[in-house]
Order: structure tokens, then C-alpha cells, then sequence
């Protein structure tokens, strides 16, 4: 009965072990030894680990007796806190007892030490065996160890050499198996291959001793038995620190061996036996000390090679920060998939290897078996590999064969004066075959896109090129300005296109605002294009634009409004363009007019008058007048000629002969203000020497150096012209006869005088058909069957059948068809100005004989420049032409 109740126990205790198994996934639940299962002092239980203590089999009644684990905390522990387990061989009466600790099950099978019925063991079959998930590259541990005796060895007696030797050494084994054996450690020896067969893999690890001490040696050589001629040597240790301690903890690693072993289930369903000793030899020595902590399994996170194109990666020269490694040694390589080779350092590590990122890393990650993103996420390994990054720019764009003006890969807008035709664009990219390209072309903006993107980083730059259509140039200068204050005074270039269908375009290239930079060109496009009668042509547009360049284009789009004219090859044009911020309207002004302009009408920007000089610099006309701001602050120094403040006043108006001139509105020569009038021109100073003018001011006739004449009529081939004595009328056509003793116009100014806008025509018409005409501009005339035109010159009005009136000259237009070669004046009824014509000249000089209506001769060979003085009232023939006398 006794027998049968022990069974029964047995076959209890083994339904108890099965409810106390463990799960190990990728460590064991209690590496550190500290959540301990203590019964009655003696490790065991549910912390992953048991010994003597859980121990099974026949003899197992026994293990009360055996050397159970013992707890070792403070200062005797690993790492001078928490706990380690030593265990300890033990000399029982019947046998000595190995130290043991292990995952699986003690065994006890005889009091036998040697018998292989005792041993560790995995009891898969009946679900008492720990499972385990992982595959771990290695396993380590801290230990210290104490062999119980130390043997010496006799050597030569001559040199008296004795080698020492410590039988007994520590060890740790894990074994990772399947499912289809019990696995025992150590495993039978009539059937280890069944058992080695059931192996993932395995690694054992031998703890030598790691404790110091010295050993004192004493021998004799006297002779002993026969047996043993000479005296044994004595030996004896001392050992440094406390007896059983065995020292300082050691550092033991060893790697898993899976080569040797069939490893079908590896990473499957698989267990592990792990086991601990004082020695691997059961029953072999005594008082042998075994101290374990911290047993980790290891799980390898690199790699253990890495190359590109046959180049170590690894070679020490990468920058190591944690667990990141950066290579830079490619940084000036451009990446190819196929030269990157790497090798896994941990057996059931994961790598993963990510595209080029747009920094140019090709990154590497090595992850443990054992990683997890919120349990274990430092369980890997980054390494970041530079390469070069492409640009995504080109380094030669041509249109044709030639490369575009002013190439430069970093910049993006080109206009060119071509037309488009397909592949008629080449390139080259920087990046060579790591590039792409793409070309289109839009027709109605005349612009072709060329985009390029980096294969590597995906960098792309967009390329324009504008197909400008071929201009006639406008020299001249212009005024720039934003916010109603001038920016700049500019001499760029204008270009309009030929007509096609009465339309043209407009452009500006290179505009640049002071303050933001240049923004680009400006085109207007489809302008209609208005000739007028006189030769001039009409331009005005609006229109939405972007203004072609890097800076314009972030502008965005932008209301412009042109309107411009083009009179004897020189363009006079006002642009307007509407920049707006948000809810904030910036309105940019520029002003174009030519070189010999008339006006420049600029009284709504400020910080005119503070640049007159550099406005006025190349102009060729010294008529021009620059209408500035009221607010413009007049200094002492300044250049007052011909400025006009805000259409009030000016100080100084100096007019030219000889150069055109315009006054597009009124103001006033303040002369009150210290102001002064000047008209610059070489009057003939000679008796009654007559001379014609028009000049756009009004000015007594008591300020005019000579006595001046208006046309009153005209009859039979006399102009009769009266003395004007009141004050002279702005833009009418006068004559003079300056005095002898000067050649200035005006003299004592002392009143303001009204500067009157310029009519489009300066006419004085009185009865018999005659106009007298004026004009500031020269003015090309021609004589025909409805109109005659007659030109002051040498004291008469000469026919001209084609000819010239020059600026500030007057002519006399005569309706109708006229035989009269030349026409007579009349001043204040007395007639003058009669000669005769030789070879085309009037001779004033001359003589001549006069006849009156009857044909009968009054007077022969009269001098001509009084042949009528004192002849009564009437009509004369002088020289076949008919003259009056009042």
C-alpha cells in the first residue's frame, strides 16, 4: 500500500507541474532572478526556473538532501543589488550532488550520480515543457565560480615543474528543440541521435573559476614508498575574499549553434531547455560554488557586412550615434539598387531597406527578432547611407544650335526672338541618365515648358522659354514707379512686333522695380494697332498678364493697361499694372517717351523733381518740359528750367529754336517769382527786316523788343498785316520786325504770363482764303491743285511746291489753285516785300516797271523795294503780278 500511495503522489505531483509551466516568448518572464518563487528558502516554482526542489522521478523523494539554490541580495549580488542564485555541489553520504538549476525538470532517478535516469528534462508530452517563440543569436550571463579542489599534477624532478589542474568547471547549456521528443540533458546515450535530431539549436557555455587566489607549495625530497618514490607535493589556496563567494562576477557569452542541426520547426512551435551546473560530470566534486545573474537572451540587430559596388561600408569610418550609423563616404555617388549588398548579422533578424528619401539616405533597418514597437522598440539597428542627390537642373538649353543668351542652370525664364518648331529645343541634364525630361509648347503664349526631375530626391526645376516675336525698337528713357513714387529712371528698350491683322505686341524686357528685383518681361499681346491720317499710329490694351520672369510669375496675375503712340518712328507710351497684396492694390506706373520728347507729364509721382537732372541727362530736346508733384520741394541749386509744378506755375521756361515743342496743359511763367522766359534764336537785327514766330505764351506787345504784326486779310496777291499793341496771343502766328539794337525777343517782363496747352492746329484765317500758320513741330508741306503753301523767306512769302516749316516759323496756306510765284505784305497798308525772280530767288534789289490795270506803264526801272511809294490808291502790275495800294 505504501508503495502503490507513493506512486499515486508521483503521478499527483506531475499534474501539479503541468498547471506550473511557463511561456517564454523572446527572454525569460525573471532574467534578474527577482521575482522569486521562495518555499521555505528554496527557489523554484513559477519564475521560469526550477532545481532540486520541483524535482521528479524515483529517487525524487530525496531531494530534501540535494543542494537546493540559495538567494544571494545586497552586496554579494550581481551588480551590488536585487538578488543572484548560487548554487553549490554538495558530498551526501551516498554520492556527491552537482549544484543545479534549470528550466525543464530535475530528474531523479537513482542515487546513482552517473546514471543517465537522472538529468533535466522537457516534458513536451505531457504540456509541462517551456515553450518558446524566439530565435535568439546568442545567450549571456553574468556568473562567478569556485572550484571545491584544486589537483597538482608531479612534473620533472629535476627542474621540479608541477602543472596545477581544476577538474571541476561550471557550465550552461540551452537548447532549443521541437515537439516531438522529451528532451533530457544530458540525453541517453543509447539513442542521442533521436534526441539530437530533435534539436533547432543549441550553445554550452563553461564557467571557469573566477575567483583569486595564490597558492604556497611545500615539498620534501626525501624518499617515500615505493609506489611514490618522492613526497607528494602539498598544496593549499587562499583565496581573496569570502570563502564560497568565488570573487567578481564575470561577463559569459555563447552564440547558438543552428548549422549542426535540422531546423525545420525553427521560429515555430519549439521549447527550450535550459540548465545550470557546478559541473558537468554528475557526482564528480564537492563544495563547488556557482553564482548566476541577469541571463539574457541576446538577439543580433546588425549587420555584418554592408558594401556598395564592392565598398566596405563598415570599415570604421561611419558615424555611429546609438543605435544609428550614417555613411557619408557616398555622398557624391548616385544611387543603383543593384550595387547595395548587405548580410544580416542575427539569424531571425528582419531587414529592411527603404527607397532614396529626397535627403539623399537610402536607409537600412535591422530588426532584432525580439523587437517590438511598444515592448522592445530599441531592438534595432538604423544605418543611413548618403548618396547624391540630383538636381533636377540642366546644363545647356539651345534653341537651334545655339545656347539660349545668359544660360544658367539655377535660372528659369528665357526669351528668345525665334519662332517654335518642334525639336527645336535640346538640353543636356546635370544629372545625365538619373534625370527625366518633358517639353511642351503653348501656342498661344508663344512659352515652352521644359521640366527635368532628379531620379534621386525628386528635385525638379522648370525651365520657359518665351518665343518673342521680332521687334522694331524704341529707344528712350522712362520713369518706374510704385505707390505713386518714383522707383527709377530707366533707358530700357521698347519693342513692338509687326502688325498681323492690325494687332501687335508689346514688350518690355528686363523690368525692374527698385526694392523687389527684377520681375521680368513684360508682354502685352494682340494691341490693335491704329494708324491715324498723319502718319502716327494709336495703341491701347487691357489686359490681364503675368509678367514673364521668376519674380513675376509669384506676382501672379496682373491688370495692365497700355496706351501708347508712335509719331515719326518714336513711341510716347503709359503703362499701367495693378500689383496687388491681399485687400493692398500697388499700382506700378511706367512712363516711356523718347529721347527728343516734348513733355513728360509726372506730376501724380512723387520724388520727381528730386531726379531732374538724371531724367534730363541724354534727353536731346531742351524744350521738354517735366511736369512734377506741387509737393516737390524747391531748393537753392536745383534745375527750375522748364519744370511745371502740378500744372500751377514754373520759374524758368526756356525755349529753343529750332526744336520741337509741346505744352499738353496750361500753366503760368511765374515771373512775379524771380521767374524768367527765354527764347533762344538768332534774330536778324537788320531795318525792317521781317521775321516770322509762334511761341505758346501770351505776352504784351510792350515786352517785345521790335513791333509785331497779325494777318488781317488778304486781296490779290497782297497779305496786309496790322501792328498789334496790346498783348500777343498764345499759338497764333505773328511776324516781327526786331529792333536794330537787339536780338532778344522779349525785354522787362515784369507780370506773370500764361503758357497756353498746344491746339492740335495754330491757324489765323482771314477773308480772301488766307490762313497764316504756325507750328512747333517741323512739318513737311506740298503745294497741289486745292492747297498752295507759302514760306517767309528773304522779306516775301515764297510758293513752295514742297517744302519744310520748321519750329516756331510760321507759313500761309492759300485755298485753291494759285499762279502767284510769290505773295506781297502789306503793313499797315503799306505794301512791301515786292522783287523780282531770277533763277528761282527773289532780288529785292532789282528794279522794276510798274503798269496799272489799263496796261499802261506807271513807272520803269523803279527800284523794287519802293516802286509803289507815292502812287494813289489802287491796283498795280509789278513784274506780271498784281498788287494793291490803299
Amino acid at each position: 500500500m505504501k508503495k502503490k500511495l507513493f506512486i499515486m503522489v508521483l503521478a499527483l505531483g506531475f499534474v501539479g507541474s503541468a498547471v506550473a509551466q511557463t511561456m517564454v516568448k523572446y527572454q525569460f518572464n525573471d532574467p534578474g532572478f527577482e521575482d522569486r518563487d521562495n518555499i521555505d528558502g528554496v527557489i523554484g516554482g513559477n519564475n521560469d526556473w526550477r532545481s532540486f526542489a520541483d524535482a521528479i522521478g524515483g529517487q525524487s523523494g530525496f531531494k530534501d538532501q540535494s543542494p537546493a539554490p540559495e538567494l544571494i541580495t545586497g552586496e554579494n549580488a550581481y551588480g551590488g543589488s536585487g538578488t543572484s542564485i548560487k548554487l553549490k555541489s554538495v558530498s551526501l553520504l551516498i554520492a556527491k550532488a552537482n549544484g543545479n538549476l534549470t528550466t525543464g525538470y530535475v530528474n531523479m532517478g537513482s542515487t546513482t550520480p552517473k546514471d543517465e535516469s537522472n538529468h533535466n528534462i522537457s516534458r513536451v508530452s505531457e504540456g509541462c515543457a517551456m515553450t518558446f517563440v524566439g530565435i535568439p543569436d546568442a545567450v549571456g550571463f553574468w556568473a562567478k565560480y569556485q572550484a571545491g579542489a584544486v589537483t597538482a599534477e608531479s612534473g620533472s624532478l629535476r627542474d621540479k615543474t608541477y602543472t596545477y589542474s581544476y577538474p571541476a568547471k561550471g557550465r550552461a547549456r540551452f537548447i532549443i528543440h521541437d515537439r516531438s521528443i522529451d528532451y533530457k540533458d544530458p540525453e541517453p546515450s543509447a539513442s542521442k541521435d533521436t534526441y539530437t535530431a530533435s534539436v533547432i539549436a543549441q550553445t554550452s557555455i563553461t564557467i571557469t573559476e573566477t575567483v583569486p587566489y595564490s597558492v604556497k607549495e611545500t615539498y620534501t625530497t626525501g624518499k617515500g614508498s615505493i609506489l611514490n618514490p618522492y613526497k607528494t607535493h602539498v598544496n593549499e589556496r587562499e583565496y581573496e575574499g569570502s570563502e564560497g563567494q568565488g570573487g567578481s562576477f564575470v561577463y559569459f557569452e555563447g552564440a547558438f549553434d543552428y548549422a549542426s542541426y535540422n531546423n525545420a520547426n525553427e521560429g515555430k512551435t519549439q521549447y527550450l531547455l535550459a540548465s545550470f551546473t557546478t559541473n558537468p560530470n554528475p557526482g564528480e566534486t564537492a563544495n563547488d560554488y556557482l553564482t548566476i545573474d541577469d541571463v539574457y537572451f541576446i538577439y543580433y540587430n546588425t549587420l555584418s557586412s554592408l558594401t556598395y559596388n564592392d565598398i566596405d561600408l563598415l570599415d570604421g569610418t561611419e558615424i555611429i550615434n546609438g543605435n544609428e550609423v550614417t555613411i557619408t563616404k557616398l555622398s557624391e555617388e548616385y544611387y543603383d539598387e543593384s550595387l547595395l549588398k548587405h548580410t544580416k548579422k542575427g539569424r531571425g533578424a528582419n531587414v529592411e531597406v527603404s527607397e532614396i528619401d529626397n535627403d539623399g539616405f537610402v536607409t537600412i533597418i535591422v530588426y532584432g527578432n525580439d523587437y517590438n514597437k511598444d515592448t522592445n522598440p530599441s531592438a534595432k539597428t538604423t544605418y543611413k547611407i548618403q548618396f547624391k542627390l540630383g538636381t533636377g537642373a540642366l546644363s545647356d538649353l539651345k534653341v537651334g544650335s545655339n545656347t539660349v543668351p545668359n544660360f544658367s542652370e539655377s535660372s528659369y525664364y528665357y526669351t528668345i526672338v525665334s519662332e517654335y518648331t518642334d525639336g527645336c529645343i535640346t538640353y543636356k541634364q546635370k544629372d545625365g541618365e538619373y534625370a527625366s525630361t518633358n517639353i511642351s509648347y503653348d501656342i498661344a503664349s508663344r512659352i515652352a515648358t521644359i521640366t527635368t526631375t532628379a531620379t534621386f530626391g525628386g528635385a525638379s526645376n522648370t525651365y520657359y522659354v518665351k518665343f518673342a516675336r521680332e521687334t522694331t525698337t524704341y529707344n528712350g528713357k522712362m520713369l518706374i514707379a510704385m505707390d505713386g513714387n518714383l522707383l527709377a529712371v530707366s533707358e530700357d528698350p521698347v519693342g513692338i512686333s509687326t502688325p498681323i491683322d492690325g494687332k501687335a505686341d508689346f514688350q518690355l524686357l528686363n523690368f525692374y522695380l527698385e526694392g523687389v528685383g527684377a520681375v521680368g518681361d513684360v508682354f502685352v499681346t494682340d494691341v490693335p494697332y491704329v494708324p491715324n491720317a498723319d502718319g502716327s499710329v494709336e495703341l491701347y490694351k487691357q489686359q490681364t498678364i503675368t509678367i514673364f520672369g521668376q519674380l513675376g510669375s509669384a506676382l501672379g496675375k496682373l491688370p495692365v493697361e497700355l496706351t501708347g503712340k508712335v509719331v515719326n518712328g518714336k513711341l510716347t507710351a503709359d503703362i499701367n499694372i495693378t500689383w496687388s497684396e491681399g485687400s493692398i492694390s500697388h499700382p506700378i506706373v511706367v512712363k516711356a517717351f523718347p529721347y527728343d520728347a516734348t513733355s513728360i507729364q509726372a506730376q501724380n509721382i512723387n520724388g520727381v523733381f528730386g531726379k531732374i537732372s538724371e531724367i534730363k541727362n541724354k534727353l536731346t530736346n531742351p524744350n521738354c518740359l517735366v511736369y512734377v508733384p506741387e509737393e516737390a520741394v524747391l531748393e537753392d541749386g536745383s534745375d527750375f528750367t522748364n519744370v511745371v509744378f502740378n500744372n500751377i506755375g514754373c520759374l524758368i521756361l526756356s525755349i529753343t529754336d529750332g526744336y520741337e515743342m509741346n505744352v499738353p496743359q496750361d500753366f503760368t511763367l511765374l515771373i512775379s517769382e524771380e521767374g524768367e522766359a527765354v527764347y533762344t534764336r538768332s534774330f536778324n537785327s537788320t531795318a525792317d527786316y521781317v521775321s516770322s514766330f509762334v511761341l505758346p505764351m501770351e505776352i504784351p506787345a510792350a515786352n517785345i523788343n521790335g513791333t509785331v504784326y497779325e494777318l488781317v486779310g488778304y486781296e490779290d496777291g497782297v497779305l496786309n498785316f496790322a501792328e498789334v499793341t496790346t498783348t500777343l496771343e498764345a499759338n497764333k502766328p505773328y511776324i516781327v520786325k526786331v529792333k536794330a539794337t537787339s536780338t532778344e525777343l522779349f525785354s522787362n517782363l515784369s507780370q506773370d504770363i500764361s503758357v497756353v496747352t498746344t491746339p492740335e492746329v495754330m491757324e489765323n484765317a482771314v477773308s480772301g482764303g488766307a490762313v497764316h500758320v504756325g507750328s512747333y513741330t517741323s512739318q513737311s508741306v506740298a503745294s497741289d491743285a486745292s492747297t498752295s503753301y507759302y514760306g517767309y523767306k528773304g522779306g516775301v512769302f515764297v510758293k513752295a511746291n514742297t517744302g519744310t516749316l520748321n519750329p516756331f516759323r510760321t507759313m500761309i496756306k492759300v485755298s485753291g489753285e494759285q499762279t502767284l510765284s510769290t505773295l506781297a505784305l502789306s503793313f499797315d497798308g503799306e505794301v512791301t516785300g515786292i522783287g523780282s525772280i531770277v533763277d528761282g530767288e527773289l532780288q529785292l534789289n532789282g528794279t522794276v516797271d510798274v503798269y496799272d490795270l489799263n496796261g499802261r506803264l506807271v513807272r520803269q526801272g523803279a527800284k523794287a523795294a519802293n516802286s509803289l511809294q507815292g502812287l494813289p490808291t489802287g491796283v498795280y502790275v509789278v513784274n506780271g503780278q498784281k498788287v494793291m495800294v490803299k
